[in-house]
């Protein structure tokens, strides 16, 4: 390949003429396992380990700001930065810059090198000193390196800012949920006068009800599901296909609607074969097994896709229920804590489908449960859009890094 003007090829790939490659070891002088230990829950100074800070002591090992690795463990490899006074254990290695060498930078090289590739060993996982010193890493002069270090920096802060408001409008939609879920809180143009009313089990506005799901769905029948005794009929590995019909489980729940990116398929002669946990668009999943309270949306053009025995669904009977209300009603407080009582009560992780019969919902009138619906969904949406922003950001700054770190793109 031909090297572009003002470039070279080194042991590390191609990179500016006036960069140089060298081993970590020449850029550090430090690199060794911690030896602090832990003596308290709390105390003067942190003591970090391969996950963090692990606790508290009063002696001072370490001083100044540093660059841990994880060296032994699942998490080996991972890196976290250091300042101040601290401790470090002997289970992290402690890596010190020389004066020409940016904290920043080397941090971000040490990102992108993604030292759990180094990691070896299958009973505990180790990576040593050694493996760290021998690595080689591209080194620009030290004004590129603040340089490239800072634009990055200004990424990372941006993705900061985006997870606080993700964290922040989800903590709003939460509110929001408790308050309109309950009849706490009204909407506009929904009898402003109203009065409560106490039930057995919760205190509600005196034209709502508390409803068995039962009564609320299409017939009563169709919370029967896949369950033990269901034989011959639960495919095997063998009968998973590339394409056909989607065959749903809990993992495949994505913010509350179904995702088909990664489900299994099975063949349309196959999947007819199946009585139970046939689904259709516009049904409400609840996953019910071993990871129990995620809740889904099922919104598809395929006549009907099959559940594993993970997740049941709900079908409306759309005179009593909406399905977009139905959505967020089974992740309110409300139904959660009844869930939650059964499975205190189980030796699993598990809430049967005959129980799921007796469960109940607080159910206002047919039009304000969809114009509360409408409201949360358009906090869904609005969550969604920074996810996605958030998520693309992400994904610019790693195709920055592969740019700004080898050089490809010049900052000076």
């Amino acid at each position: 390949m031909e090297l572009r003007p003002g470039y070279k090829q080194t042991e590390v790939g191609v990179i500016p003429e006036d960069w140089e490659v060298k081993s970590l070891n020449e850029l550090t002088t430090t690199v060794a396992s911690g030896r602090s230990k832990v003596t308290s829950a709390y105390g003067s100074y942190a003591v970090h380990g391969s996950t963090g800070i692990i606790g508290f002591s009063e002696n001072v090992e370490y001083e100044g700001n540093a660059i841990l690795v994880a060296r032994v463990g699942a998490n080996a490899g991972k890196l976290n930065i250091v300042s101040g006074k601290y401790g470090v254990t002997d289970n992290t290695i402690i890596l010190r810059l020389r004066s020409d060498a940016y904290l920043p930078f080397f941090w971000m090289q040490l990102e992108s090198k993604r030292l759990n590739s180094l990691v070896f060993g299958s009973g505990q996982p180790l990576i040593t000193g050694s493996q760290l010193k021998a690595l080689a890493v591209s080194v620009p002069p030290l004004p590129e390196q603040h340089a490239i270090a800072s634009v990055l920096s200004d990424v990372d802060v941006l993705l900061a800012k985006l997870d606080q408001l993700i964290t922040k409008k989800r903590d709003l939609k939460q509110a929001a949920m408790q308050q309109l879920l309950t009849g706490r809180t009204r909407l506009p143009g929904f009898n402003s006068n109203f009065k409560y009313k106490k039930t057995a089990v919760a205190v509600i506005p005196e034209d709502w009800d508390i409803q068995k799901i039962s009564y609320l769905l299409e017939d009563k029948s169709i919370l029967e599901h896949l369950d033990g005794n269901h034989g011959e009929l639960y495919p095997r590995s063998s009968e998973f296909k590339q394409n056909g019909v989607p065959y749903i489980g809990a993992n495949d729940f994505v913010n509350s609607l179904v995702s088909f990116d990664n489900c299994k398929f099975l063949s349309k002669e196959r999947a007819s074969k199946f009585k139970k946990g046939i689904a259709k668009d516009g049904d409400v999943l609840f996953a019910h097994n071993a990871t129990v309270g995620p809740v889904a949306l099922l919104r598809t053009s395929e006549p009907f896709v099959i559940l594993s025995t993970t997740a049941t669904y709900f079908r409306c009977n759309e005179e009593k229920l909406h399905y977009h209300f139905l959505k967020f009603a089974l992740q309110s407080s409300y139904f959660i804590k009844q869930y939650q009582a059964v499975m205190a009560q189980s030796t699993r992780f598990q809430v049967p489908i005959t129980t799921q019969r007796k469960l109940s919902l607080v159910t206002p009138p047919l039009n304000e449960q969809r114009a509360i619906a409408t409201i949360l969904s358009d906090m869904d949406t609005e969550i969604t859009a920074l996810e996605i922003r958030r998520d693309k950001t992400r994904y610019l700054k790693q195709g920055m890094m592969q740019e700004l770190l080898t050089g490809k793109i010049r900052l000076l």
